[in-house]
């Protein structure tokens, strides 16, 4: 089974994936990109910002959630039970061992002529994610330069004269 990952989630699933020896299925944003391999069993994880959830049915079949939380905290509560550790520890054993993610999200409001030039059919915003496995300065310094390269990109062409 494969692992499936949202472009915006953290890397860190692939380092995971590459460990396992599993594939990663790379989607653009949206839970609804990975319906139909969660649907036929050719995933058996995927990692999407909006919190979405699909879980296995004790006979197999898919069930699948929207931004349900509460399951994903039962299924760790399970999980810690099972397994009489706490899934924050592990976290930590997994990021020493793997990397630690410094990531951060910026939301930038978008005019109508920027939406235009990068539709997204949501909100007046665009989104710039950033991640970094050194430290906390290199971060910002990748975002600063997405912030440079993304209002580059957005802004009005200019006429030559």
């Amino acid at each position: 089974m494969a692992i499936g990952k949202a472009a915006v989630s953290t890397q860190l699933i692939e380092r995971v994936a590459r460990q396992l020896g599993r594939e990663v299925f790379e989607v653009p944003v949206g839970f609804k990109w990975f319906s139909q391999g969660l649907g036929d069993g050719s995933l058996g994880f995927a990692g999407e910002e909006s919190a979405g959830a699909a879980f296995l049915r004790r006979d197999g079949s898919t069930w699948t959630t929207d931004k349900d939380g509460i399951t994903a905290a039962l299924l760790s509560a399970e999980i810690t039970a099972q397994v009489e550790a706490d899934p924050g520890a592990r976290y930590l054993r997994l990021a020493k061992a793997l990397g630690t993610p410094h990531a951060d999200r910026v939301d930038a409001p978008a005019t109508a002529p920027q939406k235009q030039r990068r539709p997204s059919d949501t909100e007046d915003i665009y989104k710039i994610y950033v991640e970094s496995f050194r430290d906390e300065a290199h971060l910002k310094q990748i975002l600063k330069e997405a912030q440079t390269t993304v209002d580059s990109a957005l802004a009005p062409a200019q006429r030559a004269t």
